[in-house]
């Protein structure tokens, strides 16, 4: 899981995400949202942990406190993987994904936290609340698909331009590129 959101190393900041599927998928293949909220949540049901609100807003905090500091990285909080300590609010969220990604449980024609790839499917989000803080909710992940490669298509609108300040010496291999831009 990932947010495609702000850390020191990513500049211009990513005000909102796109994608788009370009084929489609029998059998996996989804994105998932597990803490997305519905707007209408009481006729679309949302995963457990996204009803944990204590426990996101602790979280977001901590990576917008971290956002600015070059000596703390706040990629730790955009990211979820395998070594999140057992039982952690993280850990759940990484286990909440996963079902999604088995469907357990889940109605993928009413879940607001599991987009089907279907051919010409997009789907488009910002990673920031109105305040320009970050928004935890948007960590989101793709779900493999074990009969076939997933193609999509992803974009995103910058604060500016970039994300380098002269394309072409990306390109060059006797430049490192530690600090400017994406990874």
């Amino acid at each position: 899981l990932h947010l495609d959101n702000f850390y020191y190393d990513m500049w211009p900041l990513r005000v909102a995400s796109m994608s788009i599927f370009l084929d489609d998928l029998p059998h996996g293949g989804e994105t998932v949202f597990p803490l997305l909220l519905h707007h209408d949540a009481e006729k679309t049901p949302h995963s457990a942990v996204a009803a944990e609100f204590a426990h996101v807003h602790t979280w977001e905090q901590r990576l917008n406190q971290s956002r600015w500091e070059q000596r703390s990285s706040g990629y730790v909080y955009r990211i979820v993987d395998d070594d999140e300590p057992h039982g952690t609010f993280r850990n759940r969220v990484l286990a909440t994904a996963r079902k999604l990604c088995s469907r357990h449980n889940v109605s993928v024609a009413t879940s607001p936290a599991l987009v089907r790839p279907e051919q010409g499917t997009a789907y488009y989000w910002k990673n920031h609340k109105k305040s320009g803080e970050d928004d935890v909710r948007t960590i989101h992940g793709g779900c493999s698909a074990p009969d076939a490669f997933k193609f999509i298509v992803t974009g995103f609108v910058r604060q500016g331009e970039g994300p380098f300040q002269d394309e072409a010496l990306y390109w060059r291999a006797d430049i490192p590129h530690e600090f400017e831009g994406e990874d």
